[in-house]
């Protein structure tokens, strides 16, 4: 437009600040969500034991956190088919000695089973729910960008025209400078959130705004010097000022103040012949 005498910078910009709390918030959570899966001491259960008449070999492994959760157990638990005589209650100090005395046993190496403990379920959680929050993040800022990028708002001569484009509807603005009751800035949290700042215009049929202008200052300053200058030049006119004096009352004047400018006349009599010819 060739008129425009400003046009709203409007686009969506994260702040520093909110990038860096982002950044921070992320970084507590793998911090975490690491202290939960890192294991830090272990308890070994392994032993023979006779129940009811029967043997059993059993292995069992906990692994826990700095927070003494349990992360994940390695297990096995077998019956010992042969005749009680063969065997004794013992217990195994590691992995190795129960694997020997398995393999003693059934021929073959142990298959041990595992076993989720809480805090891995926490740390799986927090993982599903941080991923889900950044994508549900990312896609509601890719919407916004494209409802801002479809709004505009421009001064001209003529007043302000506008395009404000929500989720499920679009209002088309246009205002004559005359119409215009107010215009200011407003910083809320959206502001932070989205970078720039909110304009908010109220007329006769009510308040609208415009979010993420990042020359708001610019725009509003401008839009009230166009309301100053349409005031000022359709400011009306006093009934007591003279709008018609006649050239020869004001060339008589002229040749009042050159004799005032001599010292022939004094000022005070100046100025009666002067309200005088004007009609005062």
């Amino acid at each position: 437009m060739e008129d425009t005498i400003c046009r709203a910078e409007m686009k969506l910009k994260f702040p520093k600040k909110f990038k860096h709390i982002v950044s921070v918030i992320i970084g507590i959570i793998v911090i975490i969500g690491l202290l939960l899966i890192i294991p830090v001491k272990s308890d070994l259960d392994a032993h023979t034991s006779k129940s009811f008449g029967n043997w059993y070999i059993k292995y069992d492994k906990d692994y826990y956190n700095i927070f003494g959760l349990e992360i994940y157990s390695d297990y096995d638990f077998n019956s010992i088919k042969y005749d009680e005589l063969d065997f004794i209650d013992c217990y195994f100090s590691d992995y190795n000695s129960y694997s020997e005395m398995y393999h003693d046993i059934f021929g073959e190496e142990p298959s041990l089973n595992h076993h989720i403990g809480i805090a891995l379920e926490i740390a799986i959680v927090m993982f599903l729910v941080t991923i889900g929050l950044i994508i549900i993040f990312f896609l509601f800022a890719k919407l916004t960008k494209s409802i801002i990028k479809r709004c505009s708002l421009e001064l001209s001569k003529d007043g302000i025209i506008g395009n404000r484009k929500k989720l499920f509807s679009n209002k088309f603005l246009k205002l004559p400078i005359e119409k215009i009751d107010s215009i200011a800035i407003k910083n809320g949290i959206k502001d932070k959130f989205f970078g720039g700042e909110t304009i908010t215009i109220r007329t006769s049929s009510g308040l609208i705004c415009f979010m993420c202008v990042h020359n708001a200052t610019e725009f509003v300053d401008k839009t009230l010097e166009a309301i100053k200058a349409y005031k000022e030049s359709n400011k009306p006119v006093d009934a007591n000022i003279p709008t018609n004096t006649s050239g020869d009352n004001l060339e008589q004047i002229k040749k009042l103040k050159e004799m005032l400018d001599n010292g022939i006349i004094t000022q005070e009599e100046f100025d009666v012949k002067k309200k005088q010819l004007l009609g005062l």
